[in-house]
């Protein structure tokens, strides 16, 4: 199969819009895709791709806090279809996805403002205003605006550059500027660097997030945020929180790549897949171009893993499943048919029971 379940419109930080990415998915002749904005939920997505004939459902990433490890990490969470209201809680109190992600998006707004002030007292030149229309005229969201953003527009102004180095004695590059002078771990935090309280959700507000929307959630591009030896450490905390799947990046290693099926092979959680495109120039080594397979994974395997992801999410239909996974496969099309029985169950046993005489 041809999927990508990690990818960035202009809802969050990129340019294209929906119905431009899914007419590059078209043109791929993708089977799978989700939507993955940095938390906000792209809802129109789903019902655009279904009327092009590609499989799709309602995703998000998150940003969260590991307060275990004081550690900000992304998830990345789907479903058939998020509800505006949590189950067993009062209408308005702000538990429900919705209302989490908005709080988020709003504490980030507000960080960013901040951060903006304290290198305008640092004689850099940045305003408020500009800076949003800046990114509102190139359709990106303002309302994701982060530390990366800062430093993007730090360096469209050639001044800043040169007030950069007069400020640290070193020559800076985006990346190490963001690194170096917008994070509070950092040598030269006081630039523009600031301290907010905590305002992004706990693993455990994520999980009953997730579980209130029958959701899969996934341990974002581990291959980027945590090492090896942490990713072997932590899994069983991860997956005895609820995370119920792990991503592999369309960029991992091999080793990442085998790792990560290892241990589904012993814990049984789900496997998410690939690019985190934000649709740019891929000049740095995160991210990677839309629908591109990882080359360490095998195609076989991939469409196992697929199939159990559409089963999770209720969204399963006739696929192409590898002739060697037919018969493993039986079982579980007989209990999904069970549980529903609609036309396309009807459809789907059918086209089973023919490979099968």
């Amino acid at each position: 199969m041809k999927i990508d379940m990690h990818f960035h419109s202009k809802l969050s930080d990129w340019r294209k819009t929906s119905a431009e990415i899914i007419k590059i998915a078209k043109d791929k002749n993708m089977d799978f895709i989700a939507c993955t904005d940095h938390d906000i939920i792209n809802s129109d997505f789903p019902a655009l791709a279904e009327k092009e004939w590609i499989r799709s459902c309602e995703a998000v990433e998150i940003s969260w806090f590991d307060s275990r490890y004081n550690q900000h990490l992304h998830l990345t969470c789907y479903s058939r279809h998020f509800s505006r209201w949590a189950k067993g809680i009062i209408e308005g109190d702000g538990n429900n996805i919705y209302q989490k992600l908005d709080s988020s998006r709003e504490w980030r707004q507000q960080k960013a403002r901040k951060q903006i002030q304290l290198l305008k007292s640092n004689w850099f030149d940045i305003n408020e205003d500009e800076f949003f229309a800046f990114f509102k005229k190139r359709w990106i969201n303002h309302e994701n605006v982060n530390s990366s953003h800062i430093s993007n527009y730090i360096f469209a102004i050639p001044w800043n550059i040169s007030h950069i180095k007069k400020l640290t004695w070193e020559d800076m590059d985006r990346v190490k500027f963001l690194q170096e002078c917008l994070k509070d771990e950092w040598r030269f935090h006081q630039i523009g660097a600031i301290t907010v309280p905590e305002y992004e959700p706990t693993l455990e507000i994520c999980w009953n997030l997730a579980k209130d929307n029958d959701a899969i959630l996934s341990l974002a591009h581990p291959n980027f945020k945590i090492t090896m030896d942490t990713f072997k450490q932590r899994i069983w905390y991860y997956l005895n929180c609820w995370i119920n799947a792990v991503e592999i990046n369309a960029k991992a290693t091999k080793e990442w790549v085998n790792l990560i099926l290892e241990y589904q092979k012993e814990y049984k959680y789900l496997i998410t897949f690939w690019s985190d495109s934000h649709f740019r120039k891929n000049d740095d080594k995160e991210h990677w171009e839309f629908g591109i397979m990882n080359p360490y994974m095998d195609e076989s395997a991939l469409d196992l893993h697929i199939y159990y992801v559409q089963k999770k999410l209720w969204l399963i239909n006739p696929i192409s499943i590898p002739k060697s996974f037919w018969m493993d496969l039986w079982d579980d099309i007989l209990e999904y048919s069970r549980m529903r029985q609609d036309q396309n169950d009807v459809l789907q046993l059918a086209w089973m029971n023919n490979f099968q005489q």
